[in-house]
């Protein structure tokens, strides 16, 4: 796909489970913290799973994790 928004549903573009598995697999590795794989099918834009995220990291990110992001 040439461009995704935000609230584009992961489902409807062609994800599937296994796919999930590997964005929600990412999102554990970038973010360093603990994302239920269900998060992507019950919140399935990206402006959904930012705020999932975001949630997240408030709780339990180390600073330095989100420092790595952002150099990203």
């Amino acid at each position: 796909m040439d461009q995704v928004g935000t609230h584009d549903r992961f489902f409807e573009l062609g994800g599937d489970s296994l796919l999930a598995s590997q964005v929600i697999s990412r999102v554990i590795d970038v973010f360093r913290i603990e994302v239920p794989l269900r998060s992507l099918f019950e919140t399935p834009t990206v402006a959904d799973m930012a705020a999932v995220v975001q949630r997240n990291v408030a709780k339990h990110a180390k600073p330095e994790a989100i420092e790595r992001v952002l150099q990203r």
